[in-house]
């Protein structure tokens, strides 16, 4: 069966509108069919190398999803956890870390999986990638 989402920026009220016309994930949100939950745990990665231009957003797995799907196609995936609100967008927009690594929005097949990369990290293992579904091939 396939499913729609509508993601609508209100740029006004900065407030964002999304309809569930998606899928369930593992963690219960509904995911865009344009996202693949890859395999693993963690962030998104490629040959287990995270750092890739990103930036940090205190928002529910739903709400990480909206803005990256609002922001295509700049961002090409997204990684987030059920257990807080923080999650990381992979894009240029607005970007706040390892900005000049871009590669990932030019080929986005390049999200293979999850990974976490340090053990100051643990909060991440819980954590799942959701890439643009070119990335899976």
């Amino acid at each position: 069966m396939k499913v729609l989402i509508l993601a609508t920026l209100l740029h006004a009220s900065g407030a964002i509108k999304l309809e569930k016309l998606g899928r369930q994930s593992r963690h219960g949100e509904v995911v865009p069919s344009i996202f693949v939950a890859m395999p693993g745990n963690g962030l998104c990665a490629g040959n287990n190398v995270t750092d890739k231009a990103r930036r940090l957003e205190e928002v529910k797995c739903d709400e990480a999803q909206a803005l990256c799907f609002a922001d295509r196609p700049q961002c090409v995936a997204y990684a987030c956890s059920s257990e807080r609100p923080l999650s990381v967008l992979y894009t240029t927009t607005g970007c706040t870390e390892d900005c000049a690594s871009t590669d990932w929005q030019f080929d986005p097949t390049q999200i293979t999986g999850s990974f976490v990369n340090s053990s100051d990290q643990t909060f991440w293992s819980n954590a799942t990638c959701f890439a643009v579904a070119n990335a899976t091939g």
